[in-house]
């Protein structure tokens, strides 16, 4: 063999591993652009076009992949926009008669290898080779399992046929589209049920979620509501949304989704519907069956147009509430677009719904026990007030006995000692008086005069202490007697002022040098009142006085900075009248307030308090007007009295 042989045989050679390797390295790069994770398909089979072309000779390359019965354009390099736009207009036919190469080689499942498109008779009548300016062409099916699931193509301006070398990689370009195309297939698959795996979990978590706030916010059904329809809203792809309750004839918004605009929801809110209305929502909770508007601009039911002004919407979907049968309100939910909503977004927005139907009777159980709790506890409170009544009538029914064996046993003798007590006071004068003229020494006398002194000081004394125990026996028939006077209608707040100007004054003059600020409060909703004056006078000036003792003996104390303060308020309402008498004396513990109001009970020292005065107050209040009165107090700091007494006299017991 001659040296030119040889070497022509060894540029045959080199030519020949070129070829191989820029076939092995094409090969490579398409299998790696494949086996990536975030693989997009339409780059890759470009890629592989770009390889098929460099490698077969063709000058450009398209690849049309299969769905349902005909082949559409997926991939493309190199033709015009021409081409390319009457290629995707015009899916095409698998066909053995077809007269697109293309057409043939799917129905075929053979490559077609045509030396000269414009001339060979079965191809001549498509004309897309003209508008794409080639007429070479070479295409191979894409076979998955012997199906043709596409068609990969070259085509070249030149005439004449593609080697069989070339024949043989465009195969193997076409093998590859192959996996690639199963391989994009597969991911989608996988997405596709990682998505349905995802939204499941969503919904699953969303529900527990929501079932948890219905669980611990009972009182809250405004807020559980507008939980639910968020939730709602966000799995099914909705814009927004509303729930509607019934009440009575009519269905009333009565939650919104958080995106809702405030002059939307103060629309909706006015926007009431009869639940006979041929309206949407009434449509739907009287059948009970969820219902969509897939376009609510071509619709006649949807008749607010007003809605339309203030949101955009597309669809409507509305879901009912029901309960045992029976719509009691509805979820209703828009899109911006006109979208249909599958059926799965309604499966899940039924399911919310009936969360909401568990929060509505949640609520509602909740409201009727709480109901039944305040009467009961109404109840137990009228039965308490009728108990101390009853106690209290039976201590004065007790009182009036004993005060009325006083009056009798006690009081002629106490008469009897007061009377000679003054007359004996007399008589001492008169002994005085007849010895002055007799000639007694002068020790004599001036111890005549001591004993007369110290004789007429005792029966002072004696004369003191029976008015006392006269004016106890008074008391005490006063309280067993019971009210007197007539109810009359007054002036409240003169009537509260008249009594603390009396009190005050009496306590100055009583007590030399006594001073309290006091303060009035009188409210003009106070107005009149049917009381008996004089019993209620009585009550004012008892508690103006205990309320005068109690900064005057905390004022004794010599506490740092104490400045005694009375506060009087007046207060009323259509019903009753309040008034309040505050004191910054030296307070009471617990355990005295328990025993105010009983008889012969008093925190003063011997000789100061009788014990009644509180009794006859409370006597005066309850019974008589059919009030109450109430005490408040913590030693070393105050205590206050509050008085309620009814405006009517007929509620008086």
């Amino acid at each position: 063999m001659s040296s030119a042989d040889e070497r022509a045989d060894t540029a045959a050679l080199s030519a020949e591993l070129a070829e191989a390797r820029a076939e092995q390295a094409a090969t490579a790069e398409i299998l790696a652009a494949i086996g990536r994770s975030d693989m997009d398909l339409g780059a890759v089979l470009v890629q592989l076009i770009r390889s098929a072309i460099n490698l077969c000779g063709g000058e450009r390359g398209v690849i049309w992949i299969r769905r349902g019965d005909l082949l559409h354009l997926e991939a493309h390099v190199g033709y015009p926009e021409e081409w390319v736009d009457l290629a995707s207009a015009n899916p095409i036919l698998p066909d053995s008669g077809s007269s697109t190469a293309t057409g043939r080689t799917a129905a075929l499942g053979e490559v077609l290898n045509i030396a000269d498109l414009p001339n060979d008779p079965r191809f001549s009548g498509y004309g897309a080779h003209r508008v794409g300016d080639y007429r070479g062409s070479l295409s191979a099916p894409l076979l998955r399992d012997g199906t043709v699931v596409g068609v990969l193509g070259l085509t070249r301006p030149m005439p004449g046929l593609f080697s069989d070398r070339q024949v043989g990689l465009l195969r193997r370009f076409a093998s590859q589209a192959v996996v690639a195309v199963e391989n994009a297939r597969l991911f989608g698959e996988v997405q596709a049920r990682t998505r349905d795996l995802k939204a499941a979990l969503d919904q699953q978590t969303a529900t527990a979620d929501v079932l948890k706030v219905v669980s611990q916010s009972i009182l809250d059904l405004d807020g559980v509501l507008t939980t639910i329809i968020d939730t709602a809203v966000r799995l099914c792809g909705g814009a927004r949304g509303t729930i509607y309750l019934v009440a009575g004839d009519e269905l009333v918004a009565s939650a919104f989704h958080s995106k809702v605009p405030e002059d939307l929801r103060a629309h909706l809110r006015a926007t009431r519907y009869r639940l006979d209305d041929n309206r949407p929502i009434p449509d739907a909770v009287r059948a009970c069956e969820a219902m969509q508007i897939v376009d609510v601009q071509k619709d006649p039911r949807w008749q607010d147009r007003t809605v339309l002004t203030k949101a955009r919407f597309g669809s409507m979907l509305y879901v009912p509430l029901v309960q045992d049968g029976r719509g009691i309100g509805c979820m209703a939910i828009p899109r911006e677009e006109a979208i249909g909503f599958t059926d799965r977004d309604i499966g899940l927005v039924r399911s919310f719904a009936d969360q909401a139907v568990i929060a509505v009777r949640n609520a509602s159980l909740f409201q009727q026990v709480q109901t039944r709790t305040v009467e009961l506890e109404r109840s137990i409170d009228d039965l308490r007030l009728a108990q101390d009544r009853l106690v209290q009538t039976e201590k004065l029914a007790s009182l009036g006995q004993l005060t009325a064996g006083i009056a009798h046993e006690i009081k002629n003798p106490l008469n009897f000692v007061n009377n000679f007590a003054a007359l004996s006071a007399d008589l001492v004068d008169e002994l005085i008086d007849v010895l002055r003229p007799a000639g007694l020494r002068p020790a004599v006398r001036t111890e005549i005069d001591e004993i007369a002194g110290l004789l007429k000081g005792n029966l002072e004394k004696v004369a003191s202490h029976g008015r006392r125990a006269d004016s106890i026996v008074r008391t005490m028939l006063q309280h067993s007697r019971g009210g007197s006077g007539e109810l009359r209608r007054i002036a409240v707040n003169a009537l509260v002022d008249e009594s603390l100007g009396l009190a005050y004054h009496g306590a100055r003059a009583e007590h030399q040098g006594f001073s309290v600020a006091l303060r009035r409060h009188f409210g003009p909703e106070a107005g009149e009142a049917d009381v008996r004056p004089q019993e209620l006078a009585r009550v004012l000036l008892n508690l103006f006085s205990n309320g005068f003792y109690a900064v005057r003996q905390r004022a004794e104390g010599g506490e740092p900075g104490y400045e005694p303060c009375l506060t009087v308020t007046t207060t009323g309402t259509a019903d009753a009248v309040e008034i309040r008498i505050h004191d910054n004396g030296t307070g009471m513990p617990e355990a005295v307030v328990q025993k105010l109001f009983t008889p012969f009970f008093t925190t003063k020292p011997p000789g100061e308090g009788t014990g009644l005065g509180l009794s006859l107050s409370h006597d005066i209040v309850v019974t008589q007007h059919g009030g109450r009165i109430d005490v408040t107090s913590e030693p070393g700091r105050f205590t206050e009295f509050r008085i309620v007494l009814p405006r009517d006299g007929s509620a008086a017991a």
